[in-house]
C-alpha cells in the first residue's frame, strides 16, 4: 500500500514539475520580445503610410497651384499610391500572422486578464 501512494506522489510530482517547465519549451507563447518586435515593425509600416499620404498630399497641393506638368502629377500620383498600397498590404499581412500567433498562444497565467472568468 505504502509502494502504491509512493507511485502515486511520483507521479503527481513528475506532472507538476512538467507543467511549470513547459512553458520555458513552448515557443508559442507571446514574449515582451516578440511584442516590442511587433511595435518597432508597426510603427516603421506606420512611418512609411504617413510619409507616403503627405507626399500625396503635397502633390494635390502643387497641382492645385499649377505648379507641376500634369503628365509628371499622374506618374507620380501613381507611384505614390501603388507605394502606399504595398505598405498598407504588407501592415494587414503583419496583423493578420500576429492576430494568428495570438489567438494560438497559449496564456502564461501571469496576466490577470488573459485568465478565464
Amino acid at each position: 500500500m505504502f509502494l502504491f501512494f509512493a507511485i502515486v506522489a511520483a507521479l503527481v510530482t513528475l506532472y507538476l514539475l512538467g507543467r511549470t517547465l513547459a512553458p520555458l519549451t513552448d515557443r508559442s507563447v507571446f514574449t515582451a520580445a516578440d511584442l516590442s518586435r511587433v511595435e518597432d515593425e508597426s510603427a516603421d509600416l506606420l512611418a512609411q503610410r504617413d510619409r507616403l499620404i503627405g507626399e500625396l498630399k503635397d502633390l494635390e497641393v502643387e497641382a492645385a497651384m499649377n505648379k507641376i506638368d500634369p503628365n509628371d502629377l499622374s506618374r507620380l500620383r501613381a507611384r505614390f499610391e501603388s507605394e502606399a498600397l504595398e505598405v498598407v498590404r504588407r501592415m494587414d499581412e503583419r496583423a493578420a500572422a500576429y492576430a494568428d500567433r495570438l489567438g494560438s498562444a497559449k496564456p502564461t497565467g501571469d496576466d490577470p486578464a488573459t485568465e478565464a472568468p
